[in-house]
C-alpha cells in the first residue's frame, strides 16, 4: 500500500470515528437525517425498494429464518440468547413484570414482550408489557421521577385509599 492510500485510509477512519461520535452526541438529529436520506433514497429507488421489502417479506414468512433473526436481534440488541429470553418468560409466568398483564412471547402488537434493560449498562432487568416499558423509558429509566409520578397519582387522583400510605 503506497503512502497516499495508507494517509486516505487513516483519513477515512479519522472520519467515521468522528461520525460516530457525532451521531452519539446527537442520536435525535442523526435518526432524523436516517430517515429522510432513506426517504429520499425510496423515492428515488422505488422499484429497488418495492423489490426489498417484498423479498423481506417472502425471507420472513419462513419460520426458520424467522428464529435465525429472532435470535441475531436478541444477541445484538440485548446481549442474550433465546434460551435466556426464555428462561425470563417461564420465570414471569409470560406476564408483563410491573403490571402483570398476559403477554404474546413474539410480534408487534400491544400484548407483545418487550425486553426492559438498562441503557447505561445493557443489563437485561425483565419482560414487560410495551406500555410498561414506553412509560419507564418516557419516565428516563430514573425511580425517582417514577416515584415522584406515583406520589403525584395518588395524590391528585381518586386514590384515596392509597394516600393513608403516604402519610
Amino acid at each position: 500500500m503506497s503512502q497516499s492510500d495508507e494517509k486516505l485510509t487513516a483519513k477515512r477512519e479519522r472520519q467515521r470515528e468522528n461520525l460516530r461520535r457525532w451521531r452519539a452526541k446527537n442520536p435525535e438529529e442523526a435518526r432524523a437525517k436516517a430517515r429522510a436520506y432513506d426517504r429520499e433514497w425510496r423515492k428515488g429507488n422505488a422499484e429497488r425498494a418495492e423489490y426489498t421489502r417484498a423479498y423481506n417479506q417472502q425471507y420472513l414468512a419462513d419460520p426458520e429464518n424467522l428464529e435465525r433473526q429472532r435470535e441475531r436481534n436478541l444477541k445484538r440488541h440485548y446481549g442474550i440468547t433465546s434460551a435466556q429470553f426464555n428462561e425470563l418468560w417461564d420465570a414471569q409466568d409470560g406476564c408483563c413484570a410491573v403490571c402483570g398483564a398476559q403477554l404474546e412471547p413474539r410480534g408487534r402488537t400491544k400484548k407483545s414482550a418487550a425486553i426492559d434493560h438498562n441503557h447505561a449498562t445493557g443489563e437485561v432487568r425483565g419482560i414487560l408489557c410495551r406500555g410498561c416499558n414506553t412509560g419507564i423509558g418516557n419516565l428516563r429509566d430514573d425511580p425517582e421521577i417514577i416515584k415522584a409520578a406515583a406520589e403525584y397519582l395518588i395524590r391528585k387522583g381518586n386514590y384515596a385509599h392509597l394516600r393513608k400510605a403516604l402519610d
